[in-house]
């Protein structure tokens, strides 16, 4: 018996049409659009710090879209997708 990811790996190859479809096992309602960070929660003195949830907020990011800016000075929070890896985006850099 294997266990972890090469058991995982192992299960999903065995047979080619498991039925696992990648595209079913993500939402399928989420779309994936290039935006410029404003601003990155990375510490307690970030202004937003409390309202988006103190320390669990670590890494959100304010942002606008790029193909379409902001003018209103309200940006969206959006959170990282693995909150375990800790690699923040810079200001003003473009992400997924």
């Amino acid at each position: 018996m294997t266990y972890g990811f090469s058991g995982l790996n192992k299960n999903l190859n065995s047979n080619r049409n498991n039925g696992f479809n990648i595209g079913t096992a993500l939402k399928t309602e989420t779309t994936i659009i290039p935006v410029r960070v404003i601003s990155i929660v990375l510490n307690e003195t970030h202004p937003k710090f409390l309202e988006l949830g103190e320390w669990n907020a670590l890494g959100a990011v304010e942002y606008e879209l790029v193909e379409n800016p902001n003018v209103n000075q309200q940006y969206p929070i959006a959170y990282p997708l693995n909150p375990n890896v800790k690699n923040y985006p810079l200001v003003n850099e473009i992400i997924y």
